[in-house]
């Protein structure tokens, strides 16, 4: 005995699932890239002045860089969490 089962449709499904995957993939990268650059740069900007800063510095002045990083932090876990 044997069967002729036409599977065309469900080829089709498999190919449009790939094909989404691949897209989600590539959206998850270029999202990924395009909110963690910023941040990074911000980071980096930040503790840059922070240490150009010296260590006469006023605590106001501290005070400022201690609550721009944190809050620099605090996006870039959001930033993963989204991204997860």
């Amino acid at each position: 005995f044997g069967t002729c089962t036409d599977i065309e449709a469900q080829k089709q499904l498999a190919e449009a699932l790939a094909h989404a995957v691949a897209s989600r993939d590539e959206f998850l990268s270029l999202a990924s890239h395009e909110l963690k650059t910023p941040l990074s740069s911000l980071r980096l900007q930040l503790e840059f002045a922070r240490r150009k800063s010296g260590a006469g510095r006023a605590d106001t002045a501290e005070r400022f860089f201690e609550t721009s990083l944190r809050q620099v932090e605090r996006l870039t876990r959001i930033v993963a969490d989204l991204l997860d």
